[in-house]
């Protein structure tokens, strides 16, 4: 029976060797040259390949040790990393936490500050209220102490500059109990009001006698300019007081308007037709022949010889021949000595007509054309320029004169009105004032005619 297992055990030694000959040859086969010389060299030597291979396997065991201890390292170190992300995390979320409850700790603070903002705000309209009203409550009692110094000087003083600063206090006292509405109906209302306007009263009959006086002053003045020199003094130092009147005393307001208007109406007309009857002159005089100085009923007396002043029986009927126009006028060794041409020629040769020296040119026509000046609203002559043209009977310059006069008459006595008689209206009046300012030179007013503007046209 032993021998049956031995002879068993070479066989299957045998059978190993063969398959780990084989495996060799595979080995061998599958190797390059190098590992071949390798293998063949551990074949021939004497050492012992299962030795070898346990060696290898130890080593092999032990770097597996010390790969899987540094692993193992490394995990350690990991997890402590990351317990330390954990931390940090926690410690964000916790930071976050502070922030939001931060945030909302400010946005109470900014309510805060929005609240004691809108109170302080509060507290600066009550303070300025109170202010205001300790103001006014020291205006009623400098009213109420000065009322009566203003109406004893108002009844009693003549009008003159201080009587009109005195006005414009009055007006200023009367508009103050006009715009507090919280004095109306009140004690001091009902006390010094009625004081105020009787005031005002007698003040409007003495500045109806004031302004009459210097209206009248102005229809004495000898030329426009020293008129216009007395409108703007009077301008300067009654315009408030005829504001005044037109917001306390109407009637005598109307009435002052209505005297300028009549009184300087007719002076403003005595200048204006002196102008024009010379102007109208100097046109017979340069008459050409559509416009002759001669009427056809003088020549025909002429041709008749119906002299008033000839002896009877020496008038000659001689048939009427019919004028035909243009008529040339007569020569003056050809006139008549007939009362009318010694009329006409007595009074074409007054001695205070200009004398013609010299017949007009294109030149001076020209220069008559330059000596306009328009700028803004004021329209003037060049004095320099107009000297050569004295002492000559151009036409066009007396025409130009003539304008210059009526234009600045215009525009001067409108200024004076709207500056004397209309400043104090109010804004939405404007239309209004400037149709009253052209219904005074009698031009159509297009808005409705009140008494005051029918005043204002005469």
């Amino acid at each position: 029976m032993s021998t049956d297992n031995g002879h068993l055990s070479v066989i299957e030694g045998a059978e190993r060797m063969m398959f780990r000959l084989d495996e060799i040859d595979e080995l061998m086969q599958c190797s390059s040259d190098g590992e071949q010389d390798a293998i063949t060299t551990h074949l021939n030597g004497e050492l012992d390949l299962h030795s070898v291979l346990a060696g290898h396997e130890a080593e092999l065991s032990a770097l597996r040790e010390d790969f899987i201890q540094a692993h193992v390292d490394e995990a350690e170190n990991i997890c402590s990393l990351y317990m330390e992300f954990v931390e940090c995390e926690k410690k964000l979320v916790h930071f976050e936490e502070e922030i939001i409850a931060f945030q909302r700790r400010l946005a109470d603070s900014a309510d805060d500050m929005v609240k004691m903002q809108q109170q302080t705000v509060s507290l600066v309209r009550s303070i300025n209220n109170r202010r205001l009203g300790s103001s006014r409550l020291s205006e009623v009692y400098t009213v109420l102490q000065e009322c009566d110094t203003f109406c004893n000087a108002i009844a009693q003083r003549d009008v003159d500059e201080k009587y009109l600063e005195n006005i414009s206090e009055l007006e200023k006292k009367l508009s103050f109990f006009s715009s507090n509405k919280e004095l109306e109906g009140s004690a001091v209302d009902l006390e010094t009001r009625p004081r105020l306007q009787s005031a005002a009263v007698r003040a409007g009959d003495k500045l109806l006698r004031y302004f009459g006086k210097k209206i009248l002053a102005l229809t004495e003045a000898e030329d426009l300019a020293s008129i216009e020199s007395q409108q703007q003094s009077l301008v300067e130092t009654g315009r408030n007081a005829i504001g005044f009147l037109k917001s306390y005393n109407q009637p005598i307001a109307e009435a002052i308007f209505q005297d300028y208007a009549r009184r300087m109406s007719e002076v403003f007309a005595r200048h204006v037709r002196a102008v024009l009857h010379d102007f109208g002159e100097l046109c017979v005089v340069n008459a050409s022949s559509m416009e002759t100085i001669i009427t056809a009923d003088d020549v025909h007396d002429v041709m008749c010889n119906r002299d008033v002043g000839s002896p009877k029986g020496n008038h000659v009927t001689v048939a009427v021949q019919a004028i035909k126009f243009p008529v040339q006028p007569f020569p003056r060794r050809e006139r008549s000595v007939s009362q009318h041409m010694r009329t006409f020629a007595g009074r074409m040769l007054k001695s205070e007509r200009p004398i013609k020296t010299r017949e007009t040119t294109i030149y001076d026509i020209l220069a008559a054309l330059s000596t306009m000046r328009i700028q803004d609203d004021s329209f003037t002559l060049d004095a320099a320029a107009a000297l050569p043209l004295e002492n000559v009977g151009c036409w066009s310059w007396h025409f130009l004169r003539c304008v210059h006069l009526v234009v600045n008459l215009c525009i001067t006595e409108c200024w004076f009105i709207r500056q004397f008689f209309f400043l104090h209206r109010q804004r939405k009046n404007l239309t209004r004032r400037r149709h009253l300012c052209v219904s005074c030179w009698g031009m159509p007013s297009m808005l409705p005619t009140t008494p005051f503007e029918r005043t204002c046209r005469l």
